[in-house]
């Protein structure tokens, strides 16, 4: 079963280009925000992550992360699609993963199960292998 997203978009909330539908926030962080979104482009689910301040430094810290993280091809890793650009926000499309979120699992996790979550072995009970 799915980890709920979290329905209520903020009263002002980033406004992706017209290839982009956000349907629902998915998380918070410190950094900024990510929303579960449909890119109409290639007829898929997407996660857009919004930073939370967009000067300079960070809007540089996300290109490094973005650019790190699309070199990386590993199953357990989710791609990057795009780094988007948008008047002055800057924003990276990334591949949707359903699921349960972490933050929302943790605790009824075993040690055991939260190693293999690391590991990326962890199939939750009922999950065909």
């Amino acid at each position: 079963m799915d980890a709920p997203l979290i329905h209520e978009l903020p009263p002002v909330f980033p406004v992706p280009p017209p290839r982009y539908r956000i349907d629902a926030l998915s998380g918070r962080g410190g950094a900024g925000s990510v929303y579960r979104a449909f890119d109409y482009e290639l007829g898929r689910p997407v996660a857009l992550k919004f930073l939370r301040d967009d000067r300079p430094r960070y809007r540089a810290r996300l290109l490094r992360e973005a650019r790190a993280q699309a070199r990386v091809d590993h199953p357990n890793v989710c791609r990057v699609f795009d780094v988007v650009e948008e008047g002055e926000r800057l924003f990276i499309a990334m591949q949707w993963i359903d699921g349960q979120r972490l933050d929302a699992i943790g605790s009824s996790l075993s040690l055991e199960e939260k190693i293999e979550v690391l590991e990326g072995r962890y199939k939750p009970h009922g999950t065909p292998c």
